[in-house]
């Protein structure tokens, strides 16, 4: 098995394009690859090991990727994306020839290269932190803030589970559609957003407006179904997604699905 020549052919080429290097490994069975960003760097590894059964030779591949950027993630490749290739889709995979191999090699640099790098250059990109003047103005005219923001992005108010779960996917497309705007140009817009998902949620799960003791000047949604709070109503969780949907791809939907499983409405699982 000449998994060297397979690495350097199939990952190490490709990868050096995108800026990645090879780099020390501990482990003798683990090729990894390494792109340096400021202080930090985002990493690739390949894993090998030969596994000796009586019928013969077997081999564990596997890929995962790593970062020790701010809020970085260590995952394994299958994880990065919704429905992945079935030759990546378990973490580890068995072979038994070099064209099996080189066929998941050359599946998991394609995935690298389209949805792994894309989470990369996403943590490259600094976290914005909504200012407590953006707090005040949320609390000012919230009401009115979610019906503008409804009535400028074609959305509307509903009267049950699935239809929150919708119009908080179409403020997702519309939030990211803005998502390289300077934060002067959108700030208002995040949150009017905030605004209007937190007035969705309210009138179906009941609650209130108001500012948390407990995260100092946070103005949020609270005592939803008898929750102390309701993140989904919150604007850290709106600018989360606006600066890194890559990375929070299912965020705002997330913190609601969180919510109804909290409430004992859904299960946060399927």
């Amino acid at each position: 098995m000449q998994i060297d020549k397979l690495i350097k052919a199939i990952v190490a080429q490709p990868l050096k394009k995108e800026g990645f290097g090879k780099a020390p490994s501990r482990e003798a069975n683990t090729w990894v690859f390494a792109k340096s960003k400021g202080s930090y760097y985002h990493y690739v590894y390949i894993t090998f090991e030969t596994i000796a059964l009586p019928s013969g030779s077997s081999y564990r591949v596997g890929v995962n990727i790593n970062s020790s950027a701010p809020r970085g993630y260590g995952v394994s490749l299958a994880k990065i994306i919704e429905n992945p290739p079935l030759a990546i889709k378990d973490e580890l995979k068995f072979y038994d020839t070099d064209e099996q191999i080189e066929e998941y090699l050359t599946t998991a640099v394609n995935v690298i290269i389209e949805s792994a790098i894309p989470l990369f250059d996403c943590l490259d990109r600094p976290m914005i932190l909504p200012s407590t003047q953006l707090h005040e103005n949320l609390s000012v005219d919230t009401g009115k803030r979610a019906e503008d923001f409804l009535k400028q992005n074609d959305l509307h108010f509903v009267d049950d589970v699935n239809g929150v779960k919708e119009m908080i996917r179409k403020t997702e497309t519309v939030i990211k559609e803005v998502q390289f705007s300077p934060i002067e140009e959108v700030s208002g817009f995040l949150v009017n957003a905030t605004a209007f998902i937190g007035e969705l949620i309210r009138r179906i799960h009941g609650g209130e407006w108001g500012w948390d003791p407990h995260y100092g000047k946070t103005y949020l949604l609270y005592n939803v179904g008898g929750r102390r709070t309701c993140m989904s109503g919150a604007l850290g969780v709106t600018f989360s997604y606006w600066v890194r949907p890559e990375i929070y791809g299912a965020g705002i939907s997330a913190h609601y699905k969180l919510l109804l499983h909290q409430l004992g409405i859904d299960d946060v699982f399927k």
